[in-house]
């Protein structure tokens, strides 16, 4: 019944990743089809990520009462009815205001999903918790290569259908799970909050975390419309293929320790894991469209080294209040991926791709050199 369990869990982390990205690669495609500008058609990403980060916040006084199954059950039907709903809207207020009532279920589902992973065998935890995060890197490439090619061959409304049939499927396969005691999740109050962040330690953590994931989402984000800047006739099939790097994120992210032992630090890995980041900005202003093919590869395995080691070092601090700690970590995390997708697109629309590339690049080798001064805060 174990594995029966960890192959559900499996699935719908993949399929909840990809119903989160799916959007991505199409966004041009929507801009073009909603008559709206980049920056409204970028909603239909971001709008999902605010929720998760105030999930940590609100969202376990709504589940400590409620058993992983039921919540799972719940969430995932109606994640899967919006998504086959979606397929039918013809108005870009439509498609937003039902990607936020998906965003308000998808916390939801993460959360919950962790948990049960986490009661699976509590020996070995990390195991399982990496097991997570290769299933959400493997999902987050799926649904956006899915949703190119479906977009192009068909349509992009075939592809939320699918989608949304998918989900509904693993609302099912949950059912047939066993029951299990209410998740008893932790809620963060504002004292534990405020008490973290007088902690110079987790403040420089959450800080480079925020940056992390607001560079992270900014690029990804926008890379379709420098693609369509480049080359008007480029489909969606081909778009969803700069996408491709993210796959490296499973292999630097079980590579991690043995990055840390050669760079002799935790601290020095994280450093260079945020300078490969920075890098990789440079290769995007390459015209060719290999090149930024290749510069995906390069940004994530600094994204998958810097996040990996980040979250690592974020537990090793105390052994206590983990439950807290990994909440605010979330919080940041996802805090500056939204900001991220958003509010760099008045750069690009103003200034240019170039521009652009160079803020993004800028602010990671500002958070480098700012960990790498206060490196010895950690020993």
């Amino acid at each position: 019944m174990k594995n029966f369990t960890l192959s559900v869990i499996i699935y719908i982390t993949i399929i909840t990743l990809s119903l989160m990205y799916i959007t991505q690669p199409l966004q041009p495609l929507f801009s073009k089809e909603f008559d709206v500008p980049i920056a409204k058609a970028s909603f239909l990403t971001s709008i999902i990520l605010l929720p998760l980060a105030l999930a940590p916040i609100f969202y376990g006084y709504l589940l400590e009462k409620s058993s992983p199954k039921k919540i799972l059950i719940f969430s995932l039907s109606c994640l899967g009815i919006l998504q086959i709903l979606i397929s039918l809207v013809e108005t870009y207020e439509l498609f937003l205001g039902v990607r936020f009532l998906q965003a308000l279920f998808i916390p939801a589902v993460l959360t919950t999903i962790l948990t049960v992973l986490t009661r699976i065998d509590q020996q070995n935890i990390q195991k399982y918790v990496s097991i997570y995060v290769a299933s959400g890197v493997v999902g987050g490439l799926a649904g956006r290569l899915f949703g190119g090619y479906f977009a192009t061959v068909y349509s992009w409304q075939s592809a939320f259908l699918i989608l949304g049939i998918l989900v509904l499927l693993g609302a099912y396969l949950v059912s047939r799970l066993e029951s299990s005691p209410r998740a008893n999740l932790i809620k963060l109050t504002p004292r534990d909050i405020l008490d973290h962040l007088q902690d110079r330690r987790y403040a420089l953590l959450f800080f480079t975390v925020f940056i992390l994931f607001f560079s992270f989402q900014a690029i990804l984000n926008f890379l379709p419309f420098r693609a369509k800047e480049l080359n008007p006739e480029i489909k969606e099939s081909m778009i969803g293929l700069l996408y491709m790097g993210y796959a490296i994120g499973v292999v630097v992210s079980l590579l991690a320790g043995r990055i840390t032992k050669w760079l002799g630090s935790k601290e020095i890995a994280i450093v260079f894991g945020l300078s490969i980041f920075a890098l990789s900005t440079t290769l995007t202003l390459s015209s060719q469209f290999a090149w930024l093919i290749g510069s995906i590869f390069v940004l994530c395995a600094g994204m998958f080294i810097a996040h990996s080691i980040l979250s690592s070092l974020t537990n090793s601090i105390s052994p206590e209040k983990k439950g807290i700690v990994n909440g605010l970590y979330l919080a940041f995390y996802y805090a500056g991926g939204t900001i991220g997708s958003i509010a760099p697109g008045v750069i690009y629309k103003h200034f240019g791709w170039s521009a652009f590339a160079l803020f993004v690049g800028g602010m990671l080798l500002f958070s480098a050199s700012l960990f790498f001064c206060y490196r010895k805060l950690f020993r």
